[in-house]
């Protein structure tokens, strides 16, 4: 919590109010201080709070930033796992089984990969991102536009004033 709760405060907090969507990706240890301080989760309850590796968390919040409880949330969660239970690992288990049975077809873990294409195709990819951190469009097969603007940030702001849109938090875990 010590943590944490300065970075829900000076960074978390403000971009919500502005209603502007958030996505925390962090360990497991940091992802629950925050989850504790949203949802007011005790100590105790807190340590048996499972935040699974990958798979979204997300919080809804009304105008005065209190967690608006999801139908399918689990106690004593407010927000909701954007998946179906089982559904991940069964996922998973189609594609490891397309990687051992379809050539061509390749998962990082499931063979090697040629390092020089990785590194083009990460090359690639940040490449595209400079461009759009520099507001160019970048040639793909589906247009790529910026997510906010000025003025569609602005526009959204005032749509969370207003009750009429709900800022939104994702929280992943990772390894």
């Amino acid at each position: 919590m010590e943590r944490t709760l300065p970075l829900w405060y000076s960074k978390i907090l403000p971009e919500l109010q502005s209603g502007r969507n958030v996505m925390l990706v962090a360990h497991g240890n940091s992802l629950r201080g925050i989850v504790k301080h949203v949802d007011g989760i005790d100590d105790e309850t807190i340590s048996e709070v499972g935040i699974p590796n990958g798979i979204p968390l997300v919080y809804k919040f009304d105008k005065d930033m209190n967690p608006i409880p999801q139908e399918m949330a689990v106690h004593p969660l407010t927000g909701v796992f954007l998946e179906k239970k089982g559904l991940l690992r069964a996922a998973l288990a189609k594609e490891m089984e397309l990687a051992h049975h379809v050539p061509g077809y390749t998962l990082s873990k499931a063979g090697p990969i040629d390092p020089k294409l990785r590194s083009l195709a990460l090359l690639d990819l940040e490449k595209k991102l400079v461009q759009l951190a520099a507001g160019q469009t970048v040639a793909s097969e589906e247009p790529v536009v910026p997510v906010s603007s000025p003025s569609r940030a602005q526009q959204r702001a005032e749509r969370v004033a207003e009750g009429l849109e709900k800022p939104v938090m994702v929280i992943i875990r990772h390894g």
